[in-house]
Order: C-alpha cells, then sequence, then structure tokens
C-alpha cells in the first residue's frame, strides 16, 4: 500500500530527477544520484518509469575509459509540443517548441481590430493550423500559455488592457473548454523576463525586463523568482505618474509614463511629423536622430522612469526591449549616461536578444516548466 507521505515523497525526487535531466542536458543515473542525494536504487526506479512513459531517451556512450560506459538520459524532445502567444493590439505572436525549448514554428498574425470576438476568432484559428502541422506524439501539447499587455491577476482573469480595450475578460476557461489542456495567462512582461532568465540570464538572481511597445510593462526576477504583487499587478510602470497635469491615459489618470514614452506614442507623434503611416519608413527619414525632439523627450521620460525602476529594484541588469532603440542604438548610451547618480547601482544595461519573441518564448518555457513539474529549469 502507498501511503500519501511516501507518495509525495516519489513526486518530489521524481521533480529533481527530472530537473537534472533537463538542466544538464544529458545525464547519467550515477550522477543524477550525486547530484541529488537520491540513492541509485531510487533513481533508477523511477528512470525505469520515466522511460516507460516515454518521457526520458537513453543512449550508450563510447569512450576509450575501462569499465562500463555510462548511459546518459536526456528528455525525449518530441514526446510533446507547448504553445506560447503573445496578444497586443496589432498583432499576435506565436510560438511552438519541443519540449526542450527548441523552436519548431513562429508566425506573427496582425489584428485589424481589437473587438474580442474578431481576435479569439484568430487566436483559435491560429492556434488550430498549428496543432495540425504537429506530428504525432505521446504527449501531444502539453499547454497554451499567452502573455497579455495588461493587468492580469493570479487566476488567469484579464483585469484591463488599455491596448485591446478589454475588461473582465475570462480567457483562460474559454481555452481550457476547447482544447483540453492546461492553459495559462500573464502579463506579458511575465513571460518575457522569464524567456531571458531561462535561455540568456540564468546566473543572474535579479533581472529587470523593461518592454517598450504599445505600453510600457516591467518584468521583474527577485532572488530567482517572478514578481507578481499581491494580485498579480506588479509591473505596470507604464502608469508611474511623471506629470501631475500631463496627458490623459485610458488608465483614468494623467501625465503616466507611458503617454511619453511607450512605442506606439512615440510612433504616432512621429507619424504626424513626417506624415507618413509606414513604420518603417517613419524611422528611416530621420536623418538626424539625435536632434529629433520627439525622440530626445522619449529618452528623457525613458531615463526618469529607469531610474525611478533602478533605485527600487537593485537588480544586477535590466534588459530592454525596444524596436526604437535598436534602430538608433546611440540611445543605449544616452539612457546609460542619463543614469549617472550615485544612487544607480546595477551592473549592466543591455538591449534584448528575443526581441519581440521573448514573450512568445517565455509562455512556451512556462508550459513545459509546469508539465515537467521542475521548479528551476534552464535552457
Amino acid at each position: 500500500m502507498v501511503t500519501a507521505d511516501s507518495k509525495y515523497i516519489k513526486n518530489i525526487n521524481r521533480s529533481k530527477i527530472i530537473e537534472q535531466i533537463v538542466n544538464n542536458k544529458e545525464i547519467s543515473r550515477a550522477d543524477i544520484s550525486k547530484k541529488t542525494y537520491i540513492n541509485k536504487v531510487t533513481v533508477s526506479s523511477q528512470v525505469s518509469e520515466l522511460l516507460n512513459d516515454e518521457l526520458l531517451i537513453e543512449k550508450k556512450t563510447e569512450t576509450a575509459n575501462v569499465g562500463r560506459n555510462p548511459i546518459l538520459l536526456s528528455i525525449n524532445k518530441s514526446a510533446g509540443y507547448s504553445i506560447g502567444v503573445e496578444i497586443d493590439f496589432n498583432k499576435m505572436v506565436f510560438i511552438v517548441t519541443n519540449l526542450v525549448g527548441e523552436l519548431i514554428n513562429n508566425i506573427q498574425v496582425n489584428i485589424d481590430n481589437t473587438f474580442f470576438d474578431n481576435i479569439i476568432s484568430k487566436l483559435y484559428s491560429n492556434i488550430d493550423n498549428l496543432i495540425k502541422k504537429l506530428p504525432s506524439c505521446k504527449f501531444g501539447v502539453i499547454g497554451i500559455s499567452i502573455g497579455i499587455h495588461g493587468v492580469v491577476n493570479n487566476n488567469g482573469d484579464i483585469i484591463f488592457s488599455p491596448s485591446l480595450n478589454w475588461k473582465d475578460i475570462k480567457l483562460k476557461q474559454l481555452l481550457e473548454e476547447k482544447y483540453n489542456v492546461d492553459v495559462f495567462i500573464q502579463n506579458n512582461n511575465q513571460f518575457s523576463v522569464f524567456a531571458e532568465k531561462i535561455f540568456n540570464y540564468n546566473s543572474n538572481k535579479n533581472i529587470l525586463y523593461l518592454n517598450i511597445t504599445s505600453g510600457l510593462g516591467l518584468g521583474i526576477i527577485i532572488d530567482n523568482k517572478i514578481y507578481k504583487g499581491l494580485n498579480g499587478f506588479a509591473g505596470e510602470i507604464g502608469h508611474m505618474i511623471v506629470d501631475l497635469n500631463g496627458r490623459p491615459c485610458p488608465c483614468g489618470n494623467r501625465g503616466c509614463l507611458e503617454r511619453y514614452c511607450s512605442e506606439k506614442v512615440v510612433l504616432d507623434m512621429l507619424k504626424k511629423e513626417y506624415k507618413n503611416s509606414e513604420i518603417n519608413s517613419i524611422l528611416e527619414n530621420i536623418k538626424e536622430p539625435e536632434n529629433n525632439l520627439v525622440l530626445k523627450e522619449f529618452i528623457d521620460y525613458l531615463s526618469l522612469g529607469l531610474n525611478n525602476v533602478i533605485n527600487t529594484f537593485n537588480s544586477e541588469i535590466i534588459i530592454i526591449n525596444s524596436n526604437i532603440i535598436r534602430k538608433f542604438p546611440y540611445m543605449l548610451d544616452e539612457l546609460k549616461n542619463n543614469l549617472k547618480s550615485t544612487m544607480n547601482n546595477y551592473k549592466k544595461i543591455v538591449l534584448s536578444d528575443f526581441g519581440e519573441n521573448s514573450c512568445a518564448y517565455g509562455a512556451a518555457v512556462n508550459n513545459i516548466k509546469s508539465f515537467l513539474k521542475i521548479e528551476n529549469i534552464s535552457l
């Protein structure tokens, strides 16, 4: 008879074993035992079950050493697939990965209006098409995670999205009923900072991810954990007030930071200046960006907000995702030069390598972490 305590311990051991296999890519039973302090008999028993479940594969190594060659274990990466999505006011980004986070598919779909029925229809049709293209496998789609530009509570309910003009939307339940898989809905910046941590900055314990797109948001990792706040609302720095009598914001306040340095606001102002609706054409037409008043205001207000964030969190690394700064790299140096206070304590500020794919990547890896039931993951 298996007692509750023994089953609980078995599950803990299983998670520890899988975690070692994921994070080491390939590892022997003996090394798992050494790293986890789980006895070899227990490791062998658990591994046998995981092999029978087709979650693991093993391969023999060929070495010149005397004695038995170790058999290395790895995750059966084709045993299941994960879908990550980001929804913004003008586009949706979809990423499909295998069980070790390798890219299988990546598409971007433009959105012509933000009516919920329109977006849910596009969301369903694209998820359906992605699933149809996947090969048959043991576990199928292991989960769907979606990043939303806006406030999402810890239950996955969308409380308010200014860019989409959505309020009190229960998207999680709709997707779970349709696809019969685990579904996770979070703020896009929480998934983005997770992706950066897992793929690029795993050794850093304290990370800030500043996302400058339709709004302005912050993903926060403190002591290796995503910080969400009391109800999941943390990181909405776009609604930090920087001018008491400033520009009106859809949130109901005036003078919110994102009304001065979100990508959407900056590009809308540049469109008026250059009388052009094509973003790439606008940015190409700016011959002397250092002297452009719109871009100067963008950097000034961004420096102000970043100063406040750095002094609040004292993080090791600040990662910025901004197409504007990516187009005009001098801006990153200007930002750093504006942060010369003795109170601005940080190691480095960098541009995101993932760019517009960071949220969808983080969403996909979130499914993997949940499916494998592990605490720490490095890919």
